[in-house]
């Protein structure tokens, strides 16, 4: 934290106190990953609605890919999501 604080705010070290001042709060780091999450939600809507017949017959034809992919994406997520906010600071 503090070669971080250094390299972030010039002559740091001696005013360790500063560097607090540059950890963000939990909903700072979430905002960013969750408006991702919803523009990935509506660009799949936008999807399913210009297209309604192909989209649906591809789910039902690779179902086990297809729960696989959200099972996939949403422990990224977490995983994501929990790195944010350890390495906050």
């Amino acid at each position: 934290m503090h070669l971080l604080c250094a390299a972030t705010v010039p002559n740091a070290l001696p005013r360790l106190k500063d560097c607090r001042k540059l950890s963000l709060a939990a909903h700072e780091v979430l905002v960013p990953m969750a408006l991702a999450v919803a523009a990935t939600a509506v660009l799949a809507g936008l999807v399913v609605l210009a297209r309604p017949e192909p989209t649906i017959a591809y789910a039902q034809a690779h179902t086990v890919w297809v729960a696989v992919v959200l099972g996939l994406a949403a422990v990224a997520t977490s995983l994501a999501a929990g790195l944010a906010l350890a390495l906050r600071r």
